[in-house]
């Protein structure tokens, strides 16, 4: 029983597997080769069998095969071949530093969720959970701790060679985010977690495998890109702002579900052209505006669909866009985008642009600057010079709810409905309202900041939504913005609130 006991145990931490799969088929070996033979005297007066592993108990991690014989020995005693194993492993785990508590190990809970999947990203937490009453701690000998897997091939990222301890107290619970970028082919497609403790040329799977599918993903570009320009980042300023207008005609009256975007850059290959890590924040969203005549709008007004940072290699190169709140289109709605470049103090030495298309001068703005600061959040009165007559070749990466629309159609508006959160800010809960009652009405999702959804919230009448200020857990969101979105309407329905 205690050796039982230790190989399950052992078979989680798997630090030094290999040497001990070594030493135990010798062990093995032994007692078939007859260093332990079948004597007249079994090992205890009771004359128990004794439990012992086949050969391909490494292939299956557990004790199989219980062999009813008694086995008995003139040179080696049940006692000495126990303080044997217990030396051999207790000696090993001593100098690889898995200090972990093996039967914690064993009884940690893990649970994968899927947050989001579509065409070209998966959305994916990695929650665990320690029911025992004992810490558990493990020392990582790279990171990021977790993996995942599609369809049996795992997607590790960089390792990055640093040991990276970890410790989960009793009682206590943690998430791993994690996401995939990437085509995804229509169809169903099984995600499994992995842990980086590596078990020959695999990793250790955690949690139950998930089964997620992915529909059908249409890429329309709005143009040819006939027209090099600076949008809609100028990189030969340290500072930039552009926002333009999407009609219908761009994403070629196509209704669905936009999930991302991509553009082209075609940056001269010298090594200076190379901008990397750049902070890139980019607002879209749709919107009842036809054109930007009236001028800027804040960028506060329009939906985040991504804060962080972005590569823009030498040469030519698709840079693609995620959106964290994809859009539903219905095929006559405008979209409305902005992109932010925050002062930097690398810029181009030459004008080197990103495909783009002409546009109606009214469709387009863009300002630029090396010694003023621009702020976003009040962006500079309009100026004639600020229309730039250009929009950036922009494929459209659509899940289709339908053929395109006809031209022709008469177009129905509508009815405009809005939600109306108030107290806004809040401490204690948030009472978010429709201006117009609705029959039906769907589920209402809270997102933090970086696009994880945080909760579900269902109707509590035909017009009344409230969240209390916590995640799906029970436990309390930290302060700060909170996105809600809820797909209600052609185009859904999004806004902001803020937990104090």
């Amino acid at each position: 029983q205690e050796l039982k006991y230790l190989i399950y145990g052992f078979h989680a931490s798997l630090p030094v597997q290999a040497f001990c799969r070594f030493w135990i088929h010798g062990l093995i070996c032994q007692v078939r080769s007859g260093y332990m033979q079948p004597q007249e005297t079994p090992f205890t007066a009771s004359g128990r069998a004794m439990e012992y592993m086949s050969y391909d108990m490494w292939d299956n991690p557990q004790i199989v095969h219980i062999k009813e014989q008694k086995l008995h020995s003139k040179s080696l005693n049940k006692e000495n071949v126990m303080k044997r194993i217990l030396f051999i492993f207790s000696l090993f785990l001593t100098m690889t530093g898995s200090v972990c508590t093996l039967s914690a190990q064993l009884q940690l809970d893990w649970d994968l969720v899927i947050e989001n999947v579509n065409g070209s990203f998966i959305g994916m937490r990695l929650d665990v959970e320690n029911n025992t009453d004992q810490e558990w701690t493990y020392t990582f000998n790279s990171a990021p701790a977790t993996f995942y897997s599609i369809d049996g091939q795992i997607h590790t990222g960089m390792l990055l060679p640093m040991t990276l301890p970890y410790s989960l107290g009793a009682g206590e619970s943690d998430s791993f985010e994690m996401h995939y970028y990437g085509y995804l082919t229509p169809g169903e497609h099984l995600v499994q977690a992995h842990l980086n403790i590596a078990i020959e040329d695999d990793y250790l799977s955690v949690g139950e495998p998930e089964i997620v599918v992915v529909e059908e993903v249409l890429p329309i570009p709005s143009g040819d890109g006939s027209e090099p320009a600076r949008v809609p980042i100028d990189f030969y300023w340290r500072n930039s702002l552009y926002q333009c207008i999407y009609t219908p005609a761009d994403y070629g009256y196509q209704p669905g579900t936009l999930i991302g975007f991509s553009i082209y850059n075609q940056f001269d290959d010298y090594p200076y052209n190379n901008f990397i890590a750049q902070q890139i924040q980019m607002h879209m969203g749709n919107t009842t505006l036809s054109d930007l005549s009236e001028g800027w709008s804040p960028i506060n007004d329009i939906l985040p669909q991504f804060d962080g940072i972005m590569d823009f290699p030498a040469g030519n190169n698709e840079i693609h866009f995620e959106l964290m709140f994809p859009i539903n289109l219905s095929g006559y709605n405008n979209i409305r985008m902005m992109m932010f470049r925050p002062m930097h103090s690398a810029y181009q030495y030459t004008s080197d642009p990103f495909l783009a298309d002409e546009c109606h001068h009214t469709m387009a703005l863009q300002y630029y600057s090396d010694a003023i600061i621009i702020d976003p959040n009040n962006p500079p009165e309009l100026m004639e010079s600020h229309f730039c007559e250009r929009k950036p070749l922009t494929t459209f990466y659509i899940i289709p709810n339908g053929d395109p629309v006809s031209v022709e159609e008469e177009i129905v508006p509508s009815p405009i409905v809005g939600i109306h959160a108030q107290p806004n800010p809040f401490s204690g809960g948030c009472e978010l309202k429709l201006t117009k009652p609705l029959q039906s009405l769907g589920t209402l999702k809270v997102y933090d900041i970086k696009g994880r959804m945080i909760r579900k919230l269902e109707p509590s009448c035909s017009d009344t939504y409230f969240w209390d200020g916590k995640d799906y857990r029970g436990k309390d969101c930290p302060t700060g913005l909170y996105i809600y979105k809820a797909d209600i309407g052609a185009g859904g329905i999004a806004g902001r609130m803020i937990k104090l």
